[in-house]
């Protein structure tokens, strides 16, 4: 997956309508059309959002080890398994641990 900045695709689309001569014929005018239609559905698109950083929170619980995410604040019962980023918000856990 590429992630791009809609905002410069929408001016590059907007910039080559306004390039485009739409006087000359009626395919100039649909090709005019057809570039600010598409500059008017990116802020309809699915936005895939940048992963957030976060860090395991170590606590103890009735006798019990529990981490907590530093993000969506979710607590998991430690076991042997150390997981690399948070299961329920997608977070890398990559951040200092408390």
């Amino acid at each position: 997956m590429r992630l791009i900045k809609a905002e410069e695709v929408e001016a590059k689309l907007l910039e080559r309508a306004a390039s485009v001569d739409s006087l000359k014929s009626k395919f100039y005018l649909g090709l005019k059309t057809g570039f600010e239609c598409s500059a008017s559905w990116i802020d309809a698109i699915k936005t895939v959002e940048e992963r957030q950083h976060g860090y395991w929170i170590e606590k103890p619980l009735a006798g019990n080890t529990t981490v907590t995410c530093s993000c969506c604040k979710t607590l998991f019962i430690k076991n042997s398994t150390k997981f690399a980023y948070c299961p329920y918000c997608g977070a890398i856990m990559d951040g200092e641990t408390e």
